[in-house]
């Protein structure tokens, strides 16, 4: 019986089918019927359908899951670091024969840590301190100052109702909160 390749064949989807590994020569060696010339009507379609059903082979010896599991990986640690602030390093060059092995290696389940400068969370942390530092006071290993704004304004209405003219320390303060606020 001979084989009509078919025309759709780049634009047709792919699905990702689990074989167990114990079946996998079974497989592949049924697929080798379709890469022989007697299959298929024509030398184009023999041509075309050699290299689709040698380039299937080759994803079902797990080239293209491994290739997805570590672009997932890839993709974890590049929110890690950015998120998290994690740092990793990796031995190994990508050869098949060396390949990348990364420390510390990716957790089953994620671990709570604090922020680690310079990630989002440590900047957005430090952002927050900083904010509640200035408009509450609240003291913190970022911001250590307890004044605030609404303390400064205190102290300037103070100087205000008690002297007659501004002390430039005082004109100095009120600039500082008009460029905060504004």
């Amino acid at each position: 019986m001979k084989y009509t390749f078919p025309d759709n064949y780049a634009e047709s989807t792919c699905y990702l089918i689990p074989i167990n590994v114990a079946l996998l020569p079974f497989v592949a060696g049924a697929l080798k019927h379709f890469e022989e010339r007697r299959s298929w009507h024509s030398d184009e379609e023999y041509e075309r359908a050699y290299n689709a059903f040698a380039e299937l082979q080759a994803c079902m010896t797990a080239l293209c899951i491994r290739e997805l599991i570590e672009s997932n990986n890839r993709l974890y640690r590049l929110f890690d670091v950015t998120m998290n602030g994690a740092i990793y390093s990796y031995t190994g060059d990508g050869t098949a024969l060396n390949p990348y092995v990364f420390n510390p290696p990716i957790p089953v389940v994620p671990y709570r840590v604090g922020p680690l400068e310079p990630s989002v969370r440590f900047t957005l942390d430090k952002l927050t301190k900083l904010h509640d530092n200035l408009v509450n006071g609240t003291t913190s290993d970022v911001a250590p100052d307890d004044r605030n704004f609404r303390q400064q304004l205190a102290d300037i209405l103070l100087a205000l109702g008690s002297e007659d003219s501004l002390d430039p320390e005082i004109l100095a303060k009120l600039g500082e909160i008009l460029l905060a606020l504004a």
